[in-house]
């Protein structure tokens, strides 16, 4: 709640105004107001304006007096015109009124004393208060003083100049100066403004005149100049609204006073432009092969000048370049753009027309162009390489970064693989040889043997590859093991007598026969010989007789002979040859075979060993007459027959390889 206060004069305050009062030559000095004041509460002005002052008073906590007569350039009126004033309170202030000193005797009369918005009523605390002062046209011309006060509660009378009384409240003094009607030289020519130093085409701004004392003996006359001739124009004001402005101009305002000793001067001019009517042909770009951009400059009705020679409103290009166009409308303004196109980044072609797809394997189609975007068909695939497996024509649709679009296809065509057939692995004869054909003529071939001819010949047992590769580069492979086929072999004949049957019959038996296709038998009586594998003979006498068996095959033939004696007295055949004794051991093995001979009477010559197919896997000669070392880690595991070549004929043994 605001609180209420009584304000007493001290005496020593008493005394120095009767003292300044008293000293002050030929007449009384201007009295300083006395009162309460309270800034925290705000009963003050804010602002304060009339007649060219503009000002914001501080709050003077000490006396709630300011003097802002020697800081504040002075208000201008004029004898018997009227200005408006405004002053801005606190938010606790609910009155202002204010004096000014026409008689120029340095106090303030009830006759100079005008309450603001009307009457003693008061406005809402906190807001303008607002007023006309009229200046009488007897007042004093020359410079005097104006009061303003602000108060809280108590309506402000034209006796309160000096005196605060009531409670709270605010003084604050200004200088005015007051213009006489009589004109006394050349008026103050002042300065023009303008609300705008660029204009529109067309447009209008508003020009005011400041700094000129202003008063009915006053005449305004705006003028324009464009080519040199100043120009009249508006109506007698201060304040002037333009014609529309084509073109750059300049404005002033003519001052004339109309009273005695009247004169004319001219405001400072002030220069307006104007802008350029707006002319838009779009950004920058670029343009891709068959593409006709359409270029608009805009403002229809006006005039046209293309940098092509086009006089139109519009132009269509179709190629790279910067275009050009200066626009004018009938008015005169004028405005003008340009705009670059540069050429766009074209995708290239790098699909084959052809591509030639192996049966039952995939093509990548890529359409290069990183950065492209792309869609494919047949499908809807976006990405820049497809997978395909079936035969026909892909496309893809490239565009660039910068919208430049091509179509790239390519034929897809399934070529078929070789059918190479070299046939079922087969076995040949030592020293023998096989024709390889790898079939498919016109093709190229890649044989392991280094070969590239369509037919090999093949004298070596082995397994032998052929690569074949299309003029499509679609390859197929095949391959053929061949096996020496061995020679036949016996180990030798048993021989049972069957005198208990008849006299000197003895039945013959081949030991061990391996690859044999057919027996020759020479019983050594000079009898026909047998084909028989297992044949009878009757000897006719007692005797010695060397028995042959030859044996044969595809590959050749192979003898071996015994010596029997044949006793008729007593029906005893003995064979005359001692048995070969031979052992292999480690038997099983993993790494190595040991061959041992312990017949005195036998050396060995030559090692051969074939596997269950009856294929020479190894043949070597003997490392000695007693003894051999057979590496078998290289043979896989299984059953193997050795046939070891002596001086006295073939020994044939069977071991086994384990892993």
């Amino acid at each position: 709640m605001k609180k209420s206060l009584s304000f007493q004069f001290s005496p020593h305050l008493l005394l120095l105004l009767l003292f300044l009062a008293a000293s002050a030559p030929g007449r009384a000095q201007y009295c300083v107001p006395t009162g309460a004041i309270d800034c925290t509460d705000d009963d003050r002005a804010t602002n304060v304006t009339f007649a060219g002052i503009n000002h914001n008073p501080s709050c003077n906590a000490t006396t709630g007096y300011n003097d802002y007569t020697a800081s504040v350039t002075p208000g201008d009126v004029v004898q018997g015109s009227s200005y408006p004033i405004s002053v801005s309170v606190g938010t606790t202030s609910d009155y202002a009124a204010v004096w000014i000193d026409y008689n120029q005797n340095n106090t303030f009369d009830a006759s100079e004393f005008t309450i603001l918005n009307g009457g003693s009523s008061s406005t809402t605390a906190g807001q303008a208060m607002t007023g006309t002062i009229s200046i009488p046209a007897g007042a004093l011309s020359g410079t005097t003083r104006m009061r303003v006060r602000v108060r809280f509660s108590t309506a402000i009378t034209g006796a309160d100049a000096c005196f605060m009384s009531g409670l709270y409240g605010e003084v604050t003094d200004y200088n005015v100066i007051i213009g006489s009607l009589t004109c006394s030289g050349t008026p103050t020519p002042g300065t023009t403004n303008a609300a705008a130093t660029a204009v529109a085409c067309n447009a209008t701004t508003t020009l005011s005149l400041t700094g000129n004392t202003s008063g009915p003996t006053i005449s305004y006359q705006w003028q324009y100049n464009t080519s040199g001739t100043w120009v009249n124009f508006g109506t007698n004001a201060a304040t002037q609204t333009t014609p529309p402005i084509t073109q750059s101009t300049q404005f002033r305002c003519r001052v004339t006073c109309t009273s005695t000793g009247g004169g004319t001067a001219d405001a400072t001019p002030v220069s307006v432009s104007v802008n350029s009517i707006a002319v838009n042909l779009g950004n920058d770009t670029t343009i891709c092969p068959g593409v006709t951009y359409t270029l608009d400059a805009g403002n229809p009705g006006a005039t046209y000048a293309w940098n092509t020679g086009a006089a139109t409103k519009t132009i269509n290009v179709n190629a790279a370049g910067t275009y050009s166009v200066a626009v004018t409308l009938p008015s005169g303004c004028s405005g003008s753009d340009a705009i670059t196109i540069t050429p766009g980044i074209v995708p290239v072609n790098v699909l084959p027309a052809t591509t030639n797809l192996c049966s039952g394997e995939t093509a990548t189609l890529n359409a290069g162009n990183a950065g492209s975007a792309f869609s494919w068909t047949p499908g809807s695939a976006t990405t820049q390489s497809i997978n395909v497996t079936t035969a026909g024509t892909y496309t893809a649709q490239i565009k660039s970064v910068n919208g430049c679009v091509i179509s790239s296809s390519t034929n897809v065509v399934i070529r078929p693989l070789p059918v190479p057939s070299l046939g079922n692995d087969t076995a040949i004869c030592r020293g023998d040889a096989i024709t390889l054909d790898a079939a498919n003529p016109g093709y190229s071939y890649d044989w392991s043997t280094g070969a590239t001819t369509q037919t090999i010949s093949a004298a070596d047992s082995g397994t032998y590859t052929v690569t074949i590769t299309t003029p499509y580069a679609c390859v197929a492979a095949d391959s053929m093991h061949i096996a020496y086929l061995p020679s036949p072999l016996v180990e030798g004949f048993n021989f049972i007598p069957l005198f208990y049957e008849d006299l000197g019959k003895v039945r013959f038996s081949p030991l061990n026969p391996t690859n044999v296709y057919a027996y020759e038998w020479d019983f050594g009586d000079n009898s026909p010989g047998s084909t028989d594998v297992n044949p009878l003979h009757v000897y006719a006498a007692s005797g010695y007789y060397n028995v042959t068996l030859k044996v044969f095959n595809g590959c050749g033939d192979f003898s071996i002979s015994q010596t029997i004696n044949v006793d008729l007295t007593t029906g005893i055949v003995l064979l005359n040859t001692s048995q070969a004794d031979m052992i292999l051991y480690p038997n099983p093995s993993r790494d190595q075979v040991t061959i041992g001979n312990r017949s005195q009477d036998l050396r060995m010559e030559q090692v051969t060993v074939f596997n269950v197919l009856g294929a020479v896997v190894y043949d070597r000669k003997a490392d000695g007459g007693g003894q051999h070392k057979l590496a078998v880690s290289g043979l896989a595991a299984g059953v193997y027959t050795v046939r070891v070549r002596t001086d006295k004929g073939f020994v044939v043994r069977k071991f086994e390889v384990l892993h």
